[in-house]
């Protein structure tokens, strides 16, 4: 992914954060992180890595909801 997309290996930090499992549920600024930069790195025409992202936090907060967290960004979406 990386070495495609920039010409580089990603370093051994991101290596890691990318092998890990998190069993916490993600907070709501997690959640609106993850958004941000899947719609910065798209508008950066880093499309594949931008949709990863934001599919990255559909999933969590499809999860969140399933265990009665919904997720309330701050643009006011509501909670379901």
């Amino acid at each position: 992914m990386f070495e495609k997309e920039l010409g580089v290996a990603p370093g051994i930090a991101v290596q890691t954060a990318m092998h890990e499992s998190h069993q916490r549920e993600p907070d709501d600024a997690s959640l609106e992180a993850i958004v941000e930069s899947g719609v910065a790195a798209v508008a950066a025409g880093s499309v594949e890595t931008g949709v990863r992202s934001l599919r990255t936090a559909v999933g969590l907060a499809d999860a969140r909801s399933r265990t009665g967290g919904g997720w309330r960004p701050g643009c006011g979406w509501p909670r379901r």
